[in-house]
C-alpha cells in the first residue's frame, strides 16, 4: 500500500459501496487497520478512479510535456524561496526524460518536502485548469 495514493472500495462493506473513495486520513482510521484492509482487499489503488473522482496527486493524468512544466515552475518558484544555492539544489525536484520515473521523483520529492506541497498543488491545478480550457473550447469544423 503506498500511503501518498488514495484508496477505494473493492468490497462493499459497513454502508461503504464499491468504487467509492476511502479517504481513511480524514476519517481518522489508524494506518493499520487500513493496511489491514488493504491485505484482505477490501480496499485498493486505482488510477482510473483517482482520475475520475479527482482525488490524489493527479500525476498519471498528465502527459509528460505537463510534468515537465510542473517540475520546472515548481523549481522556479522554489528558487525564490531559498535563500542560498545549495538549499536550493538539495530541496529542488529532479527531472526525468521518462514519465514513470518522473511521477516517482514528483511523488518523493512531495513526500521529502511537504512544506512545499503548496507550491506543487498550485501548479498542478493550474495545469489542470489548462487543460480544462482546452477540452471547452469548440472545434473549428
Amino acid at each position: 500500500m503506498q500511503e501518498s495514493m488514495p484508496l477505494f472500495i473493492r468490497v462493499p462493506w459497513d454502508g461503504w459501496s464499491k468504487g467509492d473513495h476511502f479517504n481513511w486520513v480524514e476519517k481518522d482510521i489508524p494506518k493499520e487497520r487500513v493496511l489491514v484492509l488493504y491485505n484482505q482487499g477490501y480496499v485498493y489503488h486505482n488510477e482510473e478512479l483517482e482520475e475520475k473522482v479527482e482525488v490524489g496527486d493527479r500525476l498519471n493524468g498528465l502527459n509528460q510535456m505537463e510534468l515537465r512544466s510542473l517540475v520546472q515552475n515548481i523549481n522556479y518558484d522554489l528558487k525564490k524561496k531559498c535563500t542560498t544555492e545549495q538549499q536550493f539544489k538539495k530541496s529542488r525536484c529532479t527531472q526525468s526524460a521518462v514519465k514513470n520515473t518522473q511521477i516517482l521523483r514528483i511523488r518523493r520529492w512531495m513526500n521529502n518536502f511537504p512544506e512545499y506541497n503548496d507550491i506543487f498543488r498550485e501548479h498542478r491545478d493550474r495545469i489542470l485548469e489548462k487543460r480544462k480550457s482546452r477540452e471547452l473550447e469548440p472545434s473549428e469544423e
